[in-house]
């Protein structure tokens, strides 16, 4: 699939700037799917402990 998202599924990333869950930030997800884009850009679905607590997916500009 061609998308002009910046990462890919499978791959892992550090969550960062997260401003509702700041307690995530710096976990490692990984990418379990390109999700619908949202008001603010890019979106992915990913798996790690803020899918199992908190949300499962997260936009573009949050991970690095």
């Amino acid at each position: 699939m061609l998308s002009d998202h910046k990462f890919a599924v499978g791959e892992t990333r550090t969550l960062t700037g997260l401003i509702d869950f700041p307690e995530f930030n710096g976990e490692r997800v990984k990418i379990t799917g390109i999700r619908e884009d949202g008001p603010r850009g890019k979106a992915y679905y990913v798996e790690g402990r803020i899918a199992d607590e908190a949300c499962n997916w997260v936009y573009e500009y949050r991970l690095t």
